[in-house]
């Protein structure tokens, strides 16, 4: 492929279709809520905010059940200590970005 130039992959680019290093291609990112979003809630904010202002959709996706409620910037997504991964995967389809501090609770029920 050409300098700058790279094939894309994720949803909101159509199969085959090749785009230009920096064009946006809308993403579906999840992030984590206990010790990612809570290290830093200012900078996450402020990251949340400027994916969603670029098309971007930006879902919490936490282990805890609905009782557990919090408070975030941007949709929540309750797994009920479900791993995350085949949970939101089953609501949402594919997630095309991870922001996670514990990795392992993608494959594995709390």
């Amino acid at each position: 492929m050409a300098q700058g130039v790279r094939q894309a992959v994720r949803a909101g680019a159509e199969e085959g279709q090749l785009i230009q290093i920096g064009d946006v291609v809308p993403s579906l990112i999840a992030i984590d809520y206990d010790g990612t979003f809570t290290a830093d809630p200012g900078l996450w904010r402020d990251f949340i905010a400027s994916a969603v202002a670029r098309g971007h959709r930006v879902v919490c996706v936490t282990m805890r059940h609905p009782h557990e409620a919090i408070e975030m910037p941007c949709e929540i997504f309750y797994t009920g200590r479900r791993a995350k991964l085949a949970a939101a995967t089953e609501a949402f389809g594919k997630i095309d970005i991870w922001i996670e501090d514990s990795p392992h609770w993608l494959f594995h029920d709390g």
